[in-house]
């Protein structure tokens, strides 16, 4: 904006022309008026330039038609700059127009905007580009950097559609963003994807601002790039170490809690999607027995079976050790049973992890939950705290239906249902009662003899754990401590009290006086039989440990038995055996529990070092049936065949007693020989075993075998492990 002001020798307003604005109000600035009242800092800079120019070259009174620039100078206020100059038009001493100043005016915001593309153009900083538009949006001046950054020139943008250049998926985002910040004062900022002249994508953060003029019109639009890619790109690699597992590339749990969100938030009446918590059945096992590297490479199998297995809906993520989890997003029940099938049998199919090596096999258990706005009512008007909530809340449910999945047996898969909730919470009270009594020293063993009809002696005893002041039976307590990781500890106090106990009944069964009377070839010592959990077998530290054990006790270890189920069997054939070999190469005998169920299979006896069978009680209660009579044949006949020592559980009744010993020179273990016995009973019962056997007549026999079922029940319930 340009204002021209005439002025006289003493510098009052002769005459006024152009556009008023800011400090020369109209109501200020008028003909008659002084300069040095309306503009004070003004007036003073036109008199120094005056005073300075009659000092260097006095005007000429002979050339009265000349004019002379006398000067200039930039004059700021808080609204605007003024570039000034002055024309002498006339000789001072004449009256009226002497001088002329002219004044072109400058907004602030203008001249913020005008220098900030100034500055950027002539300080040549690279990552910056300039785009300007007209107020019809029509490229009118693109910087060189512009070019440099996105390949474009004016010649290419000139009175085109400047957004063909972004990327499809932003264009809507932005010129939203950007339609409404031209409604309003504001400036606004985004980062978005562009496409560059070469065809390559990439990122810009875009700052827009209007320019106005000294009346507040808009005069141009002002697009500033700033080439941000490789911050991006940084940003991205970030976001992904953030929110992705390192080792097999899925998400983290971290980015499936984020996925969780959005699925709440955008949960349709109609809609719902099923959360399912994966773990792997048998890991353990392979990444003890080949090493951690292995261990990596079936994590990373079993990630690429899942990807390939599930769809664009479904966000797989890994949660940590052999834990996995799929958010399926568009399911329905017939969906997930179908995906629930594959998965099983995606995960079972061999692994080859080690060259010469045998295939590994594995399997997993899956626990499920379904949410839908039935289970979260008004989703989408929720609180960040109350999603958060809910996503715990889903994660805890998943987590629970896959515990129950494995109590079942394994390699299936289990839907939430809201009973759980009071199991776990049983389950969580029953896992902090075990802590506590493992540090109080509140477990026991009690000892449940063994009796060998061919010799017509004791065989040895059963170590059976107790926990009395608890009503949880083994059964109960025993998955917890497994689940918990305090199996390892438990184990190892089980067999450190063993051993101290078999030490000392050792010796005194040997002292007895009847016992010098059996000739030294005969003389067998009981033999202790320890139930090993599968966890803690595949504990590498075992061996050691048993060897560590019998050496402190002066044991033999001849007189110990391990006992295995033959579920651990189905893991990592190679480590199993290799361990087992190792346990038997210290002299101790492996004794194959529940022999009959699970997984049984002949080839497991003739592949491991099996020295003992143990039939199950479950066959033992039906001999009253045929089919069971011929299966407890088969398996003594069995054992008399590859020369393996037979064990019968469960032996309660007089006539279970004498079919055994009609069929066999097997081994007892039952109620009819005694109940799980504590220290000091299984003490007596071993020192006087010959005449309280010897003595007891058939009609003895008879009222051991006729207690009441429940009392048994109860008793044997607890042995069980």
């Amino acid at each position: 904006m340009s204002i021209n002001i005439y002025l006289d020798h003493t510098l009052n307003v002769v005459s006024i022309k152009g556009d008023l604005w800011g400090e020369f109000n109209p109501t200020l600035v008028s003909v008659g008026s002084n300069l040095d009242y309306i503009a004070p800092d003004l007036a003073a800079e036109v008199r120094v330039l005056i005073r300075s120019d009659e000092q260097s070259s006095p005007f000429s009174r002979t050339v009265s038609a000349s004019v002379k620039n006398v000067g200039a100078f930039r004059h700021s206020t808080k609204s605007a700059d003024m570039d000034c100059e002055l024309w002498q038009l006339c000789q001072p001493a004449n009256e009226g127009i002497v001088y002329l100043l002219k004044c072109n005016m400058m907004h602030t915001d203008v001249r913020m905007d005008i220098s900030a593309l100034h500055l950027l153009e002539q300080a040549d900083i690279p990552s910056f580009g300039v785009l300007q538009l007209d107020g019809n949006w029509n490229t009118t001046y693109v910087s060189r950097t512009f070019t440099d950054i996105m390949g474009y020139s004016l010649q290419d943008v000139a009175n085109r559609d400047w957004t063909l250049f972004l990327v499809d998926d932003d264009v809507e985002s932005f010129t939203q963003n950007l339609y409404k910040t031209t409604t309003s004062e504001e400036s606004f900022q985004q980062d978005i994807r562009v496409r560059k002249k070469t065809g390559t994508t990439g990122w810009v953060s875009v700052h827009y601002k209007k320019v106005y003029d000294a009346n507040r019109a808009c005069l141009n639009y002002l697009l500033i790039f700033l080439d941000i890619d490789s911050q991006r790109r940084d940003q991205d690699q970030l976001r992904a170490m953030a929110e992705r597992d390192q080792l097999t590339g899925l998400g983290n749990r971290y980015a499936l809690e984020q996925q969780i969100e959005n699925q709440i938030r955008q949960l349709h009446p109609d809609g719902q999607f099923h959360l399912m918590y994966l773990d792997l059945d048998g890991f353990k096992a392979v990444n003890d027995g080949y090493g951690h590297s292995v261990g990596d490479q079936l994590l990373r199998s079993v990630a690429e079976r899942l990807n390939k297995l599930c769809t664009k809906n479904d966000f797989i993520a890994r949660l940590g050790g052999d834990e996995f989890a799929i958010l399926h997003t568009r399911s329905s029940l017939f969906r997930i049973d179908q995906l629930v099938k594959e998965l099983l049998a995606t995960i079972s199919a061999p692994y080859k992890l080690v060259k010469f090596a045998e295939e590994s096999y594995i399997s997993c258990s899956i626990g499920i939950v379904a949410a839908s706005t039935e289970s979260i009512p008004y989703a989408h008007t929720l609180q960040q705290s109350q999603v958060k909530s809910i996503v715990d809340r889903l994660l805890s449910q998943a987590d629970t239906a896959m515990y129950d999945a494995k109590s079942a047996g394994r390699n299936t898969h289990s839907f939430y249902v809201e009973y759980m909730n009071k199991q776990d919470q049983q389950n969580l009270k029953l896992n902090n009662a075990l802590h506590r009594a493992l540090d109080l020293e509140e477990f026991q063993l009690h000892y449940q003899p063994q009796w060998c009809l061919k010799n017509n002696r004791i065989y040895g005893y059963e170590a059976l754990i107790r926990w009395p002041s608890s009503t949880s039976g083994p059964s109960e307590f025993i998955p917890i401590a497994e689940n918990n990781g305090l199996m390892g500890a438990l184990g190892r106090w089980l067999i450190e009290r063993c051993f101290s106990d078999h030490a000392k009944l050792s010796k005194a069964y040997q002292k007895r006086s009847w016992r010098d009377k059996v000739p030294k070839n005969q003389q067998v010592l009981p033999q202790l039989s320890i139930n090993i959990s599968p966890i803690q077998f595949r504990d590498h530290r075992l061996v050691d440990f048993i060897e560590k054990g019998l050496i402190k006790h002066g044991i033999s270890a001849k007189s110990v038995t391990l006992e295995i189920t033959e579920s651990l069997l189905i893991s990592d054939h190679i480590e199993i055996d290799k361990r087992l070999n190792l346990l038997k190469k210290l002299g101790l005998k492996i004794a194959l529990d529940d022999f009959g169920t699970g997984y049984s299979s002949l080839s497991n006896l003739h592949e491991f070092p099996i020295d003992i069978i143990k039939i199950d009680r479950s066959f033992v209660n039906n001999l009253g049936q045929y089919e069971s009579q011929q299966i407890v044949k088969a398996i003594l006949q069995l054992g008399k065949v590859l020369k393996k020592d037979v064990i019968i559980e469960g032996v309660e009744t007089k006539g279970q007693y004498d079919f055994c010993q009609l069929e066999s020179e097997a081994i007892l273990q039952g109620w009819l020989i005694s109940q799980a016995l504590p220290f000091i009973e299984i003490e007596r019962f071993i020192t006087d075993e010959r005449s309280t056997w010897q003595l007891g007549t058939k009609n003895e026999l008879h009222s051991k075998s006729s207690l009441k079922k429940h009392q048994y029940d109860k008793l044997t319930h607890s042995s069980s492990h």
